[in-house]
């Protein structure tokens, strides 16, 4: 299966909000109350100030094509943290994490980076622990939503 990893324009934001959100409400949705699902989805599928982060740079989406179909997403915040990665179902366990998590870890060592970060849903903890992810501190609750720290050491 051929991937291609690239970043997402503005024209297309709409795209990947909508597979995120299709993905979240499939695997993560189930592990989260109310609150934390209205919570998720006000801040990062229909929050303007979000989606304007994308737009002015400060949060940047990468996208994963498989014949043209965009089947995962990754956004990553300016301060190196993983605001975002989600992939269609249909493609779990295809690599298309991994690829995404890669290209993202390459180009943040190129810049001499030395981590990433990024909050946990419960369904993604054993995905995050393979690629090497170590947990920093238990899981809390934030407005309803479930989430374990996380940090890459990418010295390693």
């Amino acid at each position: 299966m051929n991937i291609i990893i690239k970043r997402i324009l503005t024209e297309n934001i709409d795209r990947g909000l909508n597979l995120i959100w299709k993905v979240f409400q499939k695997y993560v949705a189930p592990y989260y109350t109310k609150e934390g699902i209205d919570f998720f989805n006000s801040t990062y599928i229909d929050g303007e100030r979000f989606r304007n982060k994308i737009k002015n740079g400060e949060e940047i989406m990468f996208g994963a094509f498989v014949q043209n179909e965009l089947v995962g997403v990754l956004i990553l915040s300016c301060n190196n943290t993983v605001s975002c990665a989600f992939v269609d179902g249909k493609y779990h366990r295809m690599g298309i994490g991994k690829a995404l998590f890669e290209m993202v870890i390459s180009e943040l060592k190129q810049r001499g980076e030395k981590e990433l970060k990024l909050n946990a849903s419960p369904y993604a903890i054993g995905f995050y622990h393979a690629l090497g992810f170590e947990d920093m501190d238990v899981q809390s609750d934030y407005n309803g939503i479930l989430y374990t720290p996380m940090l890459l050491n990418l010295c390693k």
